[in-house]
Order: C-alpha cells, then sequence, then structure tokens
C-alpha cells in the first residue's frame, strides 16, 4: 500500500456550526475548528444520497481508518505548546522580529524566561484566533402570535468567509486513491453544507483541493534533529487530538512510550525526557444513529513530548515514518491521533 495524501481547504459561504449537541444554558457554541467526523458524516451522507458510490468502495472510504478524515483549522494553524513568544512576537510594525523560544531544545534549568530581544516575559504561543458572530432565534406561538416562553436561544458560530484546511491520508491502493481523487474532485463542484443548523442556511460552503506542500521525510528531519550526536532523540507532535487509553482503559493525559508502540513496537524501549500538554473533552453527533458519541478525554493538539531511543538512525527512522503514517489512539478516522516527528516548526525554533 501507498500513503497518498491531498489538502483540503474549506471556505465558509454561511456561518458555520460544529461540535456536539450540548448547549451551555441558551447559547450554543461552535467548535473553532470542523471536525474530521463532520467532514467524513457529511461526505458519506452526499455518496449515499447524491453520487452512485458502491457498497465495497463506500466501505474503504467511510468505514475503516485507512482513510483518516483531516480535522480543518483556521489556515492550516498549529502552535506547539512547548513553543513561547513575547508580546510583540510577529508584530508586522516592528522593523526587528523577535524570536520564539522552544523549550524542547533546553533542560529544565536552562529555559529562558525572558525575551532575549526586548526583556518581556515568555508566554505560549497563542493559536490563531477565529472570527465568530452570534445569531439569537425565536419561535412564534401560533395561537398568540409572539414569542413563545422559553424558545429564545443564540448561536456562537463561525463567520463566514473563513479558510479552513487539512491534510487528507489514505494507506489504499493507487487504483482506489484515484477513484476517491476523481470522486473528491467531482464533489468540490457542489459539496454538501456541514454541521448543524444546514436548513437554516449554516454550513454553506466552497472546496477546493490541492497536493500538500512538499514533505521532508522523517529520516531527514531526524538527523537535522540529532546532528551528529552518538544519541537519538525525536519529538513527538499531536496535530490533531489525540484518545489515548492505558491497559486499564483509563484516559491518557500525556504521551507515553507505550502508547507510542501501540502503532509501532519497535518504538517501546524508548525513554520519555519531557512533554508539554493540554486535556480537552471531545463528543460528537452520530448522525446515522440519532445519538450522541461517548464523551472521551483527548490530549490537544500542538502538545508536544520528546523521547530518546536506543535505535540506531536508520532504524529510528523507519519506526518513526511507520507511527507517523499510522497515527495514534482512537478514532483515527475522524482526524483524532495525527501526529508529526520532529516537527520542522521545532527545527525552525532551534536555538543558534
Amino acid at each position: 500500500m501507498t500513503v497518498n495524501a491531498l489538502e483540503i481547504q474549506v471556505k465558509l459561504l454561511s456561518p458555520g456550526l460544529f461540535g456536539g449537541r450540548a448547549a451551555d444554558g441558551n447559547i450554543r457554541k461552535s467548535l473553532p475548528y470542523i471536525p474530521g467526523a463532520v467532514l467524513r458524516g457529511a461526505l458519506a451522507w452526499y455518496a449515499r444520497s447524491c453520487t452512485e458510490v458502491d457498497d465495497m468502495m463506500f466501505g474503504t472510504w467511510f468505514l475503516n481508518e485507512k482513510i483518516r478524515w483531516p480535522e480543518l483549522h483556521l489556515d492550516g494553524d498549529n502552535s506547539l505548546k512547548s513553543v513561547r513568544v513575547c508580546k510583540y512576537f510577529g508584530d508586522p510594525d516592528l522593523p526587528d522580529g523577535h524570536p520564539c523560544v522552544d523549550d524542547i531544545w533546553f533542560e529544565p534549568a536552562d529555559r529562558p524566561q525572558v525575551c532575549g530581544k526586548c526583556g518581556e516575559p515568555l508566554r505560549r504561543s497563542a493559536i490563531k484566533r477565529v472570527a465568530t458572530c452570534q445569531i439569537t432565534r425565536t419561535a412564534i406561538d401560533p395561537v398568540t402570535r409572539t414569542a413563545r416562553d422559553g424558545s429564545l436561544h443564540s448561536i456562537v458560530a463561525l463567520a463566514e468567509g473563513q479558510i479552513f484546511k487539512g491534510t487528507l491520508t489514505a494507506d489504499i491502493s493507487v487504483e482506489e486513491w484515484l477513484a476517491l481523487d476523481a470522486w473528491l474532485r467531482n464533489v468540490a463542484k457542489s459539496p454538501p453544507a456541514l454541521g448543524g443548523g444546514r436548513s437554516a442556511g449554516l454550513g454553506a460552503i466552497t472546496m477546493s483541493l490541492a497536493a500538500p506542500a512538499e514533505r521532508i521525510s522523517v529520516a531527514d528531519r531526524l538527523r537535522q534533529w540529532n546532528g551528529g550526536t552518538n544519541s537519538v532523540r525525536f519529538a513527538v507532535s499531536l496535530t490533531s487530538p489525540a484518545i489515548i487509553r492505558d491497559t486499564f482503559w483509563r484516559y491518557q493525559r500525556t504521551l507515553d512510550c507505550a502508547a507510542v508502540a501501540v502503532s509501532s513496537p519497535r518504538l517501546e524501549a524508548s525513554r520519555f525526557v519531557a512533554g508539554w500538554s493540554d486535556v480537552i473533552h471531545v463528543g460528537g453527533w452520530n448522525e446515522a444513529a440519532g445519538l450522541p458519541k461517548e464523551n472521551a478525554l483527548a490530549i490537544d493538539r500542538g502538545s508536544a513530548f520528546l523521547f530518546e531511543t536506543s535505535l540506531a538512525m536508520s532504524d529510528a527512522a523507519d519506526a518513526l515514518e511507520s507511527l507517523e503514517r499510522c497515527g495514534i489512539g482512537e478514532r483515527c478516522a475522524e482526524g483524532f491521533g495525527n501526529v508529526s516527528v520532529c516537527d520542522i516548526q521545532h527545527l525552525q525554533c532551534r536555538p543558534l
């Protein structure tokens, strides 16, 4: 099998509402991204309702873990939790750029606390802020022709005009990939609406497909990371939330060697060095069953973990290539568990 990839870009033509059905009082808030399950569910419905897709192809595309439907984030943003910046970082009005500091390169006692350029405190790099809009609605009582009691509610949706991106990966045969690629390009001409409130006009989109940026191999990134050192260290960064459980089915709050070894057994002998992570609750809605999905605790995207292995460089590169290809944890087909090994963002923040 060959791992194929395709970048999916979605532009909102109307406000979008994405996430679970639970309401916060009388306000329902969208997630700040488009979940992979929403994209997969909408396209699966489209395949059954609006196009002719045979059962075997439908199963390959939507009912197994071979195809990983991506989360779509604003302009593909992924901020690493090990990176810290000062308040002036990225300010276009300043003539000289202020550097970012990646704690993954420093021992705990050596990590800088202030910017070396301006002396301002360093804080965790923030993700791009997604624009939202609030929509307030009510219902009219047919008898009194006034607002019905208890019907006033508000929706905080993602504002139209924003572009969300993600990369679809597929570990399938060439023939299956060519069929999926052709079908997606046909769907992109008139894509289905995404998310909640579709009957009220929410979630209208345009969709475009493109080849992803040229990928640097894991072996090259690993060599850049370790230079001429004898030991082999590697970083595993989450590009989407990961749902990890231990042998007792308890949700994990960090990534350890045992979790990594599930996808790539040769990494079991690795040693955990350091980690930077947060956890979030994830849920969802099963449109086919009309039921909510199980709420789960996931390690948040952007979390970064540093490991050390006794494997030779070439063996480690092969094992890590498998890890990046397979992902980690549960519900990978919905976009969970995507990882990047020795991510280029770490290398760009490496101290001179």
